[in-house]
């Protein structure tokens, strides 16, 4: 909510500096704010390519930022100003596009692609089968960035005893430990509470393959001869020292996609790995879309 703040906050300030020639800061019962916040509102739909609800929100985040200023909303007696929204809406609203899922034959030209002697090719093949095997969003082995806002998070991202090999009802699995996720960001879920067993997802191996999770875990922890401390996060830079961020991995997967023939403008992202994990499951499992929605 805040980085929506903050954007909007730049938004706004770049538009009264620019258009308005005003003081940013609208004043509780300003007779002038419906007029300068439609200005803006008409702006955001006239001058730029973003959709309703990227306006949405920004309108909202420069409501929120003016009553951090001590000022009260600005909207707020503004006759038929949900009218106004409606009218932007509608001018605004664009169809939603799913995300574009990685194929499972573009996923197996990358892992035939990867160099089992590169530790960057390999963390990669083991990083894109936990997505795709496990239908997790990228947010939960990778953080934004190494320092500021939205640095590694041992309450979120994977750290080393996150992701292991281990023995459930008789056959031996690769565990992948969830923690803080999308659906549920303060970890009120039963089966997340660290005071328990934690909140495991399980994945068979496919051996003789290079869809073969245990193969690529293997070779992945002989890069690490002295060992890890269990704390580390699973999933780490060039440098093993930084954690892997989003932009990273996703420059391994367009790098991979590349040496492998394939066009990185018509495959998906690493996100469209969950996407094409669910999508062969719903597909091919006996049990379809029903198997696919409780994994």
């Amino acid at each position: 909510s805040l980085d929506t703040v903050d954007t909007a906050k730049k938004k706004w300030f770049a538009f009264c500096s620019t258009v308005l020639f005003c003081n940013p800061i609208i004043l509780t019962d300003d007779p002038e704010r419906g007029s300068k916040m439609a200005r803006w509102g008409n702006s955001l739909a006239d001058d730029t390519e973003l959709a309703w609800g990227s306006i949405k929100n920004y309108l909202w985040g420069m409501r929120s930022w003016q009553k951090l200023q001590h000022q009260a909303d600005p909207a707020y007696g503004i006759m038929e100003w949900e009218e106004y929204l409606d009218s932007l809406e509608v001018l605004t609203a664009t169809a939603g596009e799913p995300r574009r899922r990685l194929t499972v034959e573009a996923l197996k030209d990358c892992l035939e692609a990867c160099d089992p002697t590169s530790f960057a090719d390999v963390q990669y093949a083991l990083f894109i089968l936990i997505l795709y095997f496990t239908f997790s969003r990228t947010e939960c082995p990778c953080p934004k960035t190494w320092t500021g806002k939205h640095p590694f998070d041992p309450e979120q991202h994977w750290q080393v005893k996150d992701i292991q090999i281990m023995n459930r009802d008789g056959a031996m699995v690769l565990g992948v430990r969830f923690k803080r996720i999308k659906q549920d960001p303060r970890i009120e879920r039963p089966e997340a509470d660290p005071r328990g067993e934690g909140d495991w997802a399980y994945v068979g191996d496919v051996p003789d393959s290079v869809f073969s999770v245990f193969r690529w875990y293997k070779l992945l922890v002989s890069f690490y001869p002295e060992g890890r401390d269990a704390a580390e996060p699973f999933f780490m830079a060039k440098d093993r020292v930084r954690p892997l961020t989003y932009a990273c991995a996703q420059a391994d997967h367009k790098r991979l996609l590349i040496k492998a023939g394939r066009d990185p403008a018509k495959e998906g992202t690493c996100h469209g790995a969950r996407v094409g994990g669910n999508h062969e499951t719903s597909r091919n499992h006996p049990l379809g879309p029903e198997m696919a929605q409780a994994h």
